[in-house]
């Protein structure tokens, strides 16, 4: 299905915004003997993509029609708190279709995980599994708790029950289920990710210049000059694109370098998803998500990648037990 057009920003990837802990209760060990093993939670995967459109918000109606029905639709309930200084976002976005993909350590027995998404700009969202959320003045969180099962089970293990709601033929939540991720329950319903859209606050690596053929590029002034950086725009005209790679301040036009078939665009995108920290099935299931955006869609657009810095200051994660790997890859497509 091909996702909406949208305007500011659609965050599509990767899922979750932050991420508190989860603690497993154990009984107390007798003097003498070993304490029991802490359970083991091995890689925490996100992905999200950002679509922006002439500067205009998709709304959350327009959303909310390309998910399937049992996801759930809610405003944070506010708490008591202090009121926070005001929020003043530098571009507010929806997030859409972040992802979080979590992978258990253990062989056979399920760990018990939660996972608190804290969102600076509160609004509506969409979210699945079950989630708590809540706000305090301008900002809000959802609170995700369950139980992981283990990735894969061992043949003497016991089956687990846990089963995903039925998703349309055909539809990119299917696509997403390919990853073969540990499955997560919270209440009665399982997944093997977790979803959520929400606002946030946008911080792009590049300053855009101009329009059509006079269109330039710069990479944001506080990021000039940093080491061992490889900031990508992948400039798509029709069914050609360019790779530019802007370096210092001036700008760097978007019709410079060589021009290369629009054919070649997903394997370079699955290389830099890849080089990003994404697994082969990971990053192929941000790809087929998008592949309509991407690559069958008309007119010229942006491609290009968001610093791990500000994606995790735009959605603060924690997750309990601390995975032992955690991977968040931002990716913004850009429509001007």
């Amino acid at each position: 299905m091909k996702p909406s057009p949208s305007l500011a920003a659609l965050l599509g990837v990767g899922l979750l915004v932050s991420a508190v802990g989860v603690i497993l209760s154990t009984p107390t060990p007798a003097r003498g003997r070993e304490s029991p093993r802490i359970a083991q939670l091995a890689r925490a995967a996100e992905w999200g993509v950002w679509k922006i459109r002439q500067g205009r918000v998709t709304s959350l109606d327009e959303l909310a029609a390309e998910v399937p029905s049992f996801v759930h639709r809610g405003r944070p309930g506010v708490t008591a708190g202090p009121t926070p200084a005001p929020v003043r976002p530098h571009f507010p976005a929806h997030a859409r279709k972040p992802v979080l993909y979590l992978y258990s350590g253990e062989r056979c027995r399920s760990v018990g995980v939660r996972v608190r998404v804290s969102l600076p700009i509160s609004g509506s969202t969409l979210y699945y599994p079950n989630a708590v959320a809540t706000s305090t003045g301008l900002a809000s969180s959802l609170e995700f708790r369950g139980a992981l099962e283990p990735a894969r089970r061992a043949h003497d293990c016991l089956p687990s029950s846990a089963r995903p709601a039925r998703a349309p033929r055909g539809h990119f939540w299917r696509a997403l289920r390919r990853v073969p991720a540990s499955m997560f329950t919270s209440g009665e319903e399982s997944e093997r990710f977790i979803f959520y859209e929400a606002l946030t606050d946008l911080r792009t690596p590049f300053v855009f210049y101009g329009a059509g053929e006079h269109a330039s590029v710069s990479l944001r002034p506080d990021l000039r000059g940093t080491s061992g950086r490889e900031d990508v725009v992948f400039a798509v005209h029709g069914r050609r694109y360019r790779r530019i790679t802007p370096t210092g301040p001036a700008p760097t036009s978007l019709f410079e370098g060589e021009e290369r078939p629009l054919s070649a665009l997903m394997a370079e995108l699955r290389e830099q998803l890849m080089a990003r920290g994404l697994s082969a099935p990971e990053a192929r299931s941000l790809l087929d998500t998008w592949r309509p955006d991407l690559v069958e869609a008309s007119g010229d657009r942006r491609i290009y990648f968001i610093d791990r810095a500000d994606y995790d200051a735009m959605l603060p994660l924690t997750i309990s037990p601390r995975p032992r790997e955690l991977v968040r890859v931002g990716m913004v497509l850009e429509l001007p």
